[in-house]
């Protein structure tokens, strides 16, 4: 199927899918668990949603936020005051229109220029990536004195990890999903004690557990129970199942005076 578009800045996207052979052959699950001592090619990640971390790695190599979308936001508002301030319908409104559609459009591309090129860096660190069932409608909502709705959207987790499943079937690696009330981090990632006082109080980022006295950091003890978690369940083949192998391709090119909106041809 052929698509042919138009983005709100007035450029023409022309896009098709086609069926390709998988190439890389993924390890089996035994070969993957006695591939290192101690599981260290899976690891676990937990998302820093109340701190300056993206990823939270329970291997230790945390990625920090780039907040695109808050880094531009005083220019975005420049320019709605100025679209506003335009007679609807004028060419000066449609030329700020476009104006504010290219920076919106600039702010997309930076985030997924960062998310693809971390998935691809990420998935070729480890054999298997465990991450939590994320509610990203839950996330938005205010929870524990925090709302976090326009930082869910800024970091885009969804997108993300759409983005890490396939580059992680590219080259024959696993995606663990563990589900999504496991209580990662309420659980001491030392002796498995669950701390229940801890449910729902964010603003909560270090604890000593009251069992063994082992002190955590939050967010990385989430991403331990996650890894933990992820192994039991890759163990047991709880794993994302590989997808039916296509590709997307795309260009684009100035749409001048053409009229096209959307064209679909079989």
């Amino acid at each position: 199927m052929l698509n042919v578009t138009r983005d709100s800045v007035g450029d023409l996207f022309v896009s098709f899918v086609c069926e390709v052979e998988q190439r890389v052959n993924r390890e089996t699950v035994d070969e993957v668990l006695n591939k290192t001592e101690n599981c260290s090619n899976i690891v676990g990640y937990d998302f820093g949603l109340n701190s300056d971390r993206f990823l939270v790695a329970s291997n230790g190599e945390d990625v920090s936020t780039p907040l695109f979308f808050k880094e531009s936001e005083a220019k975005l508002i420049e320019l709605d005051k100025s679209l506003s301030s335009k007679v609807k319908g004028s060419n000066n409104y449609k030329k700020a229109k476009i104006k504010r559609a290219k920076l919106q459009r600039h702010i997309a591309n930076q985030r997924s220029n960062f998310q693809w090129n971390l998935a691809k860096e990420q998935v070729l660190k480890a054999d298997v990536h465990c991450f939590e069932t994320l509610d990203l409608n839950e996330m938005k909502e205010r929870r524990g004195g925090f709302r976090f709705g326009k930082k869910v959207s800024d970091i885009a987790m969804a997108d993300f990890l759409a983005k890490l499943t396939q580059q992680a079937e590219k080259y024959g690696k696993y995606v663990v999903k563990v589900p999504r009330y496991f209580p990662s981090t309420q659980l001491c990632g030392k002796c498995g004690f669950r701390n229940t006082e801890l449910k729902g109080q964010l603003q909560i980022r270090h604890w000593v557990c009251p069992n063994c006295g082992a002190e955590h950091d939050r967010d990385f003890n989430a991403a331990i129970n996650i890894r933990n978690k992820g192994i039991e369940m890759f163990k047991e083949g709880k794993f994302e199942k590989k997808r039916k192998p296509r590709r997307s391709c795309s260009f684009k090119r100035k749409a001048g005076k053409a009229k096209i909106e959307e064209v679909r041809a079989e």
